[in-house]
This record gives C-alpha cells, structure tokens and sequence, in this order.
C-alpha cells in the first residue's frame, strides 16, 4: 500500500480507488460478531 501512495505521489495528480480493501486490511475492532466486516464489505 505504501508503494501505491508513492507512485501515485509522484503521477499526481492522481486518483486511487481501492476495491475490497478488507481483502488486504481485514482487522477492525473487536466485533465478534462479524457485522461491522458485512456491513463494511457493502
């Protein structure tokens, strides 16, 4: 992720859109139930 940054840094300006970003970053919270991840993943 931080390679992303740079190299949009230096293609500014520049837009970055990340799709299922929990798919790389999946901790939160502590929620064992799960909701705020489906809630999230919408």
């Amino acid at each position: 992720v931080r390679d992303i940054f740079s190299k949009a840094s230096i293609s500014a300006p520049c837009l970055l859109f990340f799709d299922e970003f929990d798919s790389i970053a999946p901790k939160r919270g502590h929620d064992n139930t799960g909701v705020t991840d489906r809630v999230v993943n919408q």
